[in-house]
Formats: C-alpha cells, sequence, structure tokens
C-alpha cells in the first residue's frame, strides 16, 4: 500500500509539472489487463473476479503508466465495494475502440460527486469512504493517464448498485 501510494504521489508531481515523458509502444493490452488481475488475484484471493475479456487487443502507450491505471481502477473497486460481491472486469474492441471497464457492487456515488471523484486528492464524503484509506490521487491519475492515451474515462451507476469505471482508448 505505501509502494502504491508514493509511486501515485510521484507520478502526479511528475505529470502536473510536465516531467513525466510518455514512452508509446505497441502493447498486448489483454496480456497487461490479465496480469494485472492475476496479481489482484493474489493480494486479494478472497474476491471474485468476474472477467469477459476478448483476446489480442493492442495498443501503443505507456506500459507503467496503463498498469498504473489499471490497478488504480482495481484497488478503488476493492476498497469500496463488500467483500463478498464480485467485480466484473470488461475489456473488448470494437468499431476502433478499446474499452476497458471495472464494475463493483458497491453503495455507488452521488450524481453530484460523479465529475468531482476525478479532481486531485478529492474523496466522497459518504459513509463508504469514511473506512477505507487513501489519498484523493488514484482516479485523478488514472484520468491524466488516460488523457495521455488519447482517452476518456467515465463513471456512470452499476446496476443494480455500483459503480462502473470505463476507459475508452480510440484509435
Amino acid at each position: 500500500r505505501l509502494n502504491g501510494l508514493c509511486n501515485n504521489m510521484l507520478l502526479s508531481s511528475q505529470i502536473d509539472a510536465g516531467g513525466y515523458s510518455i514512452t508509446k509502444e505497441e502493447i498486448n493490452f489483454t496480456e497487461l489487463v490479465n496480469e494485472c488481475l492475476h496479481d489482484c488475484n493474489i493480494r486479494f484471493p478472497q474476491r471474485h473476479l468476474d472477467k469477459l475479456i476478448d483476446e489480442e487487443i493492442f495498443l501503443n502507450g505507456d506500459r507503467l503508466l496503463l498498469q498504473m491505471g489499471i490497478n488504480n481502477l482495481l484497488d478503488n473497486a476493492i476498497k469500496y465495494s463488500p467483500k463478498e460481491t464480485s467485480l466484473k472486469i470488461l475489456l473488448n474492441q470494437a468499431n476502433n475502440e478499446i474499452r476497458l471497464s471495472v464494475k463493483d457492487e458497491g453503495k455507488g456515488i452521488d450524481d453530484v460527486e460523479k465529475k468531482k471523484v476525478f479532481d486531485k486528492y478529492y474523496r466522497t464524503g459518504n459513509i463508504a469512504t469514511k473506512g477505507a484509506k487513501g489519498t484523493g490521487l488514484g482516479l485523478y491519475l488514472t484520468k491524466k493517464i488516460a488523457e495521455q492515451h488519447n482517452a476518456t474515462i467515465s463513471l456512470t451507476d452499476n446496476t443494480p448498485g455500483g459503480s462502473n469505471f470505463t476507459i475508452i482508448f480510440r484509435s
């Protein structure tokens, strides 16, 4: 946890100061997402991950940044949803878009706070966040990482409850 916190703080400072040089290379994004999910399974063996991942999806990007963004989404979903619920991870490619979604079955996020969760250091003020440790940097960085890759990130409600974070990469 401390390592992740330090990495998020350092990367945030570098990106804000314009000091991080993004390195773009062709990445097997399917493989990268699966590696992140494998690491998540090792760290949180009690959590069920429901995966629907298309094979052989490639994109040009910075492997380290993309890995950090994926891990931030997974960490948030785990942090803010009950242990007995599943996380759903979807990765697909269609119509020149690569779409990665991480859905949880937690309390969800109020409509008024949906846009604010991507602000630096912002944490929602609901009861679900009071007991969870965090700095408010994860989603901020994930949004910055998406922007560095000409992608967008959005937050919608997961039905029947929870949150759905989706990153759309366009080629």
